[in-house]
């Protein structure tokens, strides 16, 4: 079947058939060329922006006159899922000065944009546009000033993750190249995304709106300043900073804390995989508290071990994060699940 058919035949909703069509073109001569001219045309923009999204998250770069073409179709984007592709795509496409006013315009739209997952990635498709152009610096820094006090809950956790590491000073043209991590709001994950790369396939094309979304509605994880920091199908890391609010007697971390970030960090790592209709809760869990944890700040890593449509067998470890290195603190094992048409219980 021929590229364009078979995203045709796509129903816009399977994360499995997507995918396989990428699997099944992606190699063959002219495939972005292909995909560019597909992006220009309406009803194919949703797969054919899905599938460069994937593209460049699987490592592959294109061209400067490629990026271009891109930047150029911006104002032609008509869905909210397209538009929310293609800002997710632009940590891996630096902004020619010939295109940036296109770019700009188009995120000064979806900055207003109805669907709060587009004004999410429109905050840190700016940050990026601010990032190679410092005359956008001091607007971008009033945006994140005004969402963070008016913006909905994901937005936020969204723009906090900017604010983590925003460092105007430091970025330059390079970290779009060859060190994508440096100013992407959602960083690759290091040798946890390598053991789990292509192991689980999500049920969601839009599977990281989701995990944000209903993370950003979690009070507590506000509360302990925990932020979502890396997602990938299967996996999520969450960090926070050393809090002494957060501390026991002795000043470590207290257990209860270390206990409520670690079932964050499996119940998200299994939601991730989650449809969109799905709802997640933790039905049990095992905690080894391994030494006391201290440390200038806090990872934790989840990770699926086995996944089911209802049930999922997670894992978390927790590090401490100093000078001196990253030590291992505490480990989980949990049990979740899906939970489809509950009242009260709804993302």
């Amino acid at each position: 079947m021929l590229f364009e058919q078979s995203l045709a035949a796509w129903d816009g909703k399977s994360a499995d058939d997507i995918a396989d069509v990428y699997r099944r073109h992606s190699d063959v001569s002219g495939f972005v060329e292909e995909l560019i001219r597909l992006l220009a045309n309406v009803p194919h923009q949703k797969g054919a922006s899905w599938l460069l999204k994937h593209h460049l998250e699987s490592g592959a770069e294109l061209k400067t006159a490629e990026v271009v073409e891109i930047y150029c179709l911006l104002n032609r984007l008509e869905h909210w899922e397209s538009k929310l592709h293609l800002l997710q795509s632009m940590p891996y496409m630096p902004i020619e000065k010939t295109v940036k006013q296109p770019v700009e315009f188009f995120l000064r739209n979806c900055l207003v944009d109805n669907v709060k997952f587009v004004r999410a990635w429109a905050y840190n498709g700016f940050h990026l546009l601010a990032l190679q152009y410092p005359e956008y610096r001091a607007e971008a820094d009033k945006f994140f000033e005004m969402a963070m006090r008016d913006e909905a809950g994901s937005v936020k956790a969204r723009i906090r993750n900017i604010l983590k590491q925003k460092g105007w000073y430091t970025h330059s043209r390079a970290c779009f190249v060859g060190k994508r991590t440096a100013c992407y709001s959602a960083p690759i994950m290091k040798s946890e995304r390598m053991a789990m790369q292509g192991q689980f396939q999500p049920a969601s094309p839009d599977y990281r709106e989701q995990v944000i979304e209903s993370f950003g509605r979690q009070a507590v994880m506000e509360t302990m300043n925990v932020s979502l920091s890396e997602i990938e199908p299967g996996g999520v890391v969450l960090e926070f900073p050393y809090q002494a609010s957060l501390t026991q007697q002795h000043g470590f971390i207290h257990a209860g804390v270390v206990s409520t970030v670690l079932d964050s960090a499996c119940g998200y790592a299994a939601f991730s995989l989650m449809p969109d209709d799905a709802a997640v809760l933790t039905i049990e869990f095992k905690v080894n508290l391994l030494s006391p944890a201290q440390g200038d700040k806090f990872r934790a890593v989840g990770k699926v071990k086995k996944a089911g449509r209802n049930i999922t067998v997670t894992e978390a470890d927790l590090y401490a994060c100093s000078d001196k290195g990253e030590k291992l603190v505490a480990s989980m094992t949990g049990t979740i699940m899906a939970v489809f048409g509950r009242d009260g219980v709804r993302n």
